[in-house]
């Protein structure tokens, strides 16, 4: 977080690294966003985990949620 913040990275991106995070998605990156109506969906990029990139949905009831997890 340290290194983001000191690179001048947004509040926003900030919280959304740290939400990610506390979701089980360490070291993921946002790689795209789309606007989708109700909730939109993100794109996140995980080099160091099995599977490298993940579509989640954003701004809904939970602030991060990955299609299929029933959490």
């Amino acid at each position: 977080m340290n290194e983001m913040i000191e690179a001048g990275a947004s509040p926003s991106s900030v919280k959304f690294t740290k939400t990610l995070i506390k979701k089980g998605f360490p070291f993921c990156f946002m790689k795209s966003y789309q606007e989708m109506g109700q909730v939109d969906q993100v794109m996140v990029d995980c080099p160091f985990m099995n599977s490298v990139e993940h579509a989640l949905l954003v701004n809904g009831k939970h602030s991060v949620f990955q299609p299929g997890d029933s959490k």
